[in-house]
Order: C-alpha cells, then structure tokens, then sequence
C-alpha cells in the first residue's frame, strides 16, 4: 500500500492481524496432511546452505503455526511462523498460494514469483483481500489470481505487522529498517525455494514483485543480492509497483520534498525516541464507516463516518500530507474517488468498491516502522549515504515496472534506468483524462478492473521471463 503521514489518522491503518479470522476455512496440519516436516526439512537445507556467515542465525519455525485455508476450486493458502530473531517480536509468517492435487501436494507450476507488501498493511490486505471482505468475489485477489492461473505464489507478513495492537514498550523496535527487512526477505525466498525442491517442483529462482514500500524493497533487495556469485542469488526479475525509488533530475521538486519529509520524519519521531507509527484508528475509521455511516465522525464530528472513510484514499494528497510534509508526487492518491458537485467531498469510489475497502481498513496492522519511512524518504531524497543503493548498476535481471497515474504513475519509471538491466519494460494505467481522479495507488490491487488493466500484464510478463 502507501506510507502514511502522522499528521491526520483518517488515512489507513490499522489493529492486529490474525489467523483467528479465517478459521472457519482454516485446518490444522495434523487434521490433513504432514508439511511440519518438510517445513522443518527445507530450514535445514537453507541452514545447511548459507550464503554468508549467520544468514539463518536465530532462525527457526514455530511449532504448530502451519495453517491450510481452502480458497476455491484447487487453490489453497498455506502460512506457517518463522523465528528470525531473539527477541519475542522477531517473527514473520510466510505464505504459498498454490493449485494442489490432494491436500498439502501442490500440482506443478509455472513461474515462481514472491510477493512483498507494502507499509501498514500486509500479505492478506494486500494480496488475498477477498478473503476479508464479502462484499467482492472470492477469486478477486492478485494472489489468486496468479494461482489459478498455474503460478506458485509466495509472500511474507514482515515483523511489524505481527506486533499486537496493546504493546507499549518498542525498544525492540528501535533498528528495525530496510536492512532488517532484506535479511528477512533473504530468509523467506530461501526458504520458499528449499520447500518447492522438496515438493517437487525444482530449485528454480524467484520473481520479486513488490507494491509500494514493498517495491522500495525489490530494489534494495536486488542492490543487497549483487554480493552473492549469480549462483546463489534468488531473484531472476524484478516488479516494482507504483513506487519512485530515486526520482529524476527533471523533478528536482520532488527529490527536495523527500528530504523535507525524511527531515520531519526524524526530528519528530526518531530523534525523540518514537519508532513506531500507531496506525490503529484506521480499524475504527472502517468499522465505523462500515455499520453508521451517516453519524458523525468522532475523528472529525463536521463530517459523516463514510466521508472520513473516504477522505484518506480519494484526497490523500491533500488530507494526509502538507505544504510542510509534501506529497510524494502532485495530486498523489490511493484510489480514484466520485466528489459532491457542490461540497466537493468524497461520496465514493470509482473503481474500488468503498465497502470492500472499509472491511480492509479493519484488518490492517496497527503498527508500522518511522525508521523505514524515513529510509524511504531519504532514498528518494538522494542525500543521505545509505547502503541500499550502492549497486544498481550490478542489477541485470529482467524488470517490469507497473504504475498508476493517481499514484507514483511515470515517476516511477528513472528508478528502473539506474539498473544495469537490458530487458525493461514499464506499464502506466491512466483510465480518465483527469490526474486527481485518475485509477490510482490502491487500485492496482483492490479495483474491480485491476485484472485486466494490472493483473493481467504482469501476468503475461511474469510467463514470458
């Protein structure tokens, strides 16, 4: 998804993310089928096999984590929790969206590809969204999507989304950043790898797609993986979704503003000792919009529970930023909103359904990470020595970046010329004439159209590479 500003919390975010939700579809492993031990098979194989010192220090898997939740027709969700750390938030849940044949033996595939999300949400918000709301089918889901189409799909849920919504001391906290999440990357796609060779299904390198923060993460993930002889790389290509890495010279703007909010970003928050952003009224703003929709809101009484629902992602460029924390780029947005003639609010959505989106709003993480944010800002920023950035050139494999025009949009497409990559191809979907109502950040993922206009491309790309 997006990163959000502190300054207004009608944007997106939050409450803790369980399991616990889809347990009527959920089965244990005991109850069907045996995939602890090859879980436990494919951690030593990847332990066994380190690519550096340490890679798989303090990693290991949580007893009785493996879940199997039947989708549709052959397609199944499997998510089990992996230990990266000491400490007792150090945890990811990794997740493979497969066609079986019987239960827990997936059918052969076609391409591997890896799914990372983006900040204040995670996997299920931003990938299999049509497990939590009823109001859209249930194969409206990117990561569906691909799987029915014969694609073996994974992703992970990263640390900060697994914190509880009551934790109060975030000490833990305090180094968590984008060097944190490469490891964990690193971790999960070996992982992924080790148990599709033990399930059949060959050792072959993964596609890295990410939305968002998640595509900040696909660059410096792929800058982070040039250390390693082509051999013992992962990724074989690249999709990073509606997200400017570095912007151009040509928009020396918008690289000012990137300092000026990684500057804010650090006097108001790192600098003081604050290093999560609680994100936890989001959860209410949807609940709310979703059961009283014409009451006032508590957040701001002038307005109606739907309108505030509707403010963060039809507005976003206005309502969670400002003239002193700039907007990413000019009109920038989550969704492509319907306004009052007169009033000028938001009455509704124009490609994604708003009750959909109200349902997602109550399922997101209540917590996400200032310090990621403020490596974000300060990559874009471009004035900063930060590490994830030092090898691009280094970076050959295959690329596809895909944009909206309400979001990142054509900004989007320099990030992909510093690569050393030959085979780039790039994807903007502009649906009206109009930028500020244009399909947008969210769309790409949550929109009713987004198979055919988003899906559907990165699918055919993702066969072909």
């Amino acid at each position: 998804m997006t990163i959000l500003h502190k300054k207004l919390r009608i944007g997106l975010a939050l409450g803790v993310v369980l399991f616990a939700s889809q347990a009527a579809n959920a089965t244990s492993a005991t109850e069907t089928c045996r995939m602890e031990g090859k879980l436990s098979l494919a951690l030593s194989h990847d332990q066994r096999q380190e690519r550096e010192p340490g890679e798989f220090a303090n990693v290991d898997l949580v007893a009785d984590s493996f879940e199997r939740t039947e989708i549709s027709g052959e397609v199944v969700v499997y998510a089990f929790l992996l230990t990266v750390g000491p400490g007792e938030h150090d945890l990811i849940r990794l997740y493979r969206v497969v066609r079986e044949k019987a239960p827990c033996k997936p059918r052969a595939s076609q391409a591997p590809v890896f799914l990372l999300h983006g900040a204040t949400v995670d996997f299920r918000t931003s990938f299999l969204p049509s497990l939590l709301s009823a109001h859209v089918p249930r194969e409206q889901s990117f990561a569906i999507f691909l799987a029915q189409r014969g694609l073996d799909v994974w992703g992970l849920d990263m640390r900060s989304t697994l914190i509880p919504a009551e934790t109060t001391d975030f000490a833990f906290m305090r180094d968590w950043n984008y060097e944190t999440n490469i490891q964990d990357i690193a971790v999960s796609l070996g992982m992924a790898r080790h148990l599709r060779r033990l399930t059949g299904h060959g050792f072959e390198q993964m596609h890295l797609v990410g939305w968002s923060n998640g595509g900040m993460l696909t660059y410096a993930y792929a800058n982070d993986e040039t250390r390693f002889p082509r051999g013992h790389r992962h990724v074989k290509g690249l999709v990073p979704v509606d997200i400017a890495f570095k912007f151009s010279p040509n928009d020396e703007q918008l690289r000012l503003d990137a300092c000026t909010r990684a500057g804010v970003i650090r006097s108001l928050f790192l600098d003081v000792g604050i290093f999560p952003t609680d994100e936890r009224e989001t959860r209410i703003i949807g609940f709310l919009a979703e059961t009283a929709p014409n009451a006032p809101s508590p957040f701001a009484p002038q307005f109606t529970n739907r309108t505030v629902g509707l403010f963060g992602g039809t507005l976003t460029w206005q309502v969670l930023f400002s003239p002193a924390f700039p907007p990413f780029v000019p009109f920038y947005h989550l969704h492509a909103g319907q306004f009052d003639s007169v009033s000028g609010l938001p009455i509704g959505l124009t490609f994604t359904r708003a009750s959909s989106l109200f349902a997602l709003y109550q399922e997101f993480p209540s917590w996400w990470v200032w310090r990621e944010f403020f490596e974000l800002n300060a990559l874009q920023c471009n004035a900063l020595d930060l590490p994830y950035d030092d090898h691009l050139a280094e970076v050959k494999v295959p690329v596809l970046y895909v944009g909206a025009r309400g979001g990142f949009g054509q900004y989007g497409d320099y990030s992909t010329t510093l690569l050393g990559s030959r085979d780039v191809t790039t994807l903007n979907v502009t649906l009206l004439p109009d930028q500020p109502l244009d399909f947008a950040h969210g769309d790409l993922f949550w929109a009713d159209n987004a198979r055919t206009v988003a899906w559907a491309p990165i699918l055919t790309w993702l066969r072909s590479h």
